[in-house]
């Protein structure tokens, strides 16, 4: 990969306030270690102006989305995202449908990732952490 964004939301309604420099390192780490321009974007990512930040300086050979956890949110953010990327998406959180965050509200990531996962070239990444499935799946642009 030559270019790579992040767009989350820590601290936020779906993050921790820890996860902000978690994801700051990942992507410095991209981008001294491995040589991708990767930017990183904190902010709501349904916010228009979050959407033409990342436009601006797209497009972007990978897409990670993490950021509003509910089939609406997640889906906005494939469709505002998704076509910034040339050649994968990723998501967070397709495993665990109807997980509870803090503030009861639930992941539905995993309904917008079947729907869209059946059709498409992807790959999984999965891992159990005590009781709580995790996972990250990859949309392989252009390719089917």
């Amino acid at each position: 990969m030559k270019k790579a964004v992040a767009v989350d939301m820590p601290g936020m309604k779906w993050g921790t306030v820890k996860t902000g420099p978690v994801l700051a390192r990942r992507v410095s780490d991209m981008r001294t270690k491995l040589g991708v321009d990767s930017h990183l974007i904190i902010g709501d990512s349904s916010d228009d102006s979050v959407v033409d930040r990342a436009m601006k300086l797209g497009p972007y050979d990978l897409v990670f989305i993490d950021g509003d956890h509910t089939y609406d949110g997640v889906k906005r953010d494939y469709e505002n995202y998704g076509p910034m990327a040339t050649k994968a998406i990723a998501f967070h959180d397709i495993i665990g449908n109807g997980m509870k965050f803090r503030d009861g509200s639930k992941v539905e990531v995993p309904i917008l990732w079947k729907e869209i996962s059946s059709s498409l070239k992807t790959v999984e990444f999965s891992e159990t952490w005590g009781q709580m499935p995790m996972g990250i799946g990859v949309i392989l642009v252009g390719e089917r």
